[in-house]
């Protein structure tokens, strides 16, 4: 079971983060549309990141200090809120 994965309140946008691509080019966060994203893996070798997807095709990093956690549940009342709000 994937774990999924959103910015801490204080962290901004995915636009003000230091994503990278899983080859180490610089990713600006403009395609990634939500704000729940799929955490798939953590870097054990105690660098911090987290590779995260938005649409299981593209595969990006992240420090994991800028990011909380959630399961499905949560997840879904996340989205239900988003919705609303839009």
């Amino acid at each position: 079971m994937a774990c999924f994965a959103f910015l801490r309140e204080d962290e901004g946008t995915w636009l003000d983060q230091d994503l990278r691509t899983l080859d180490g080019q610089v990713f600006d966060g403009s395609t990634i549309k939500t704000s729940v994203v799929k955490a798939v893996c953590f870097d054990a070798m105690l660098t911090g990141l987290y590779v995260l997807t938005d649409d299981d095709d593209h595969y990006f990093t992240c420090h994991s200090i800028a990011l909380d956690f959630a399961d499905d549940i949560e997840i879904l009342k996340i989205l239900e809120r988003e919705n609303t709000n839009a």
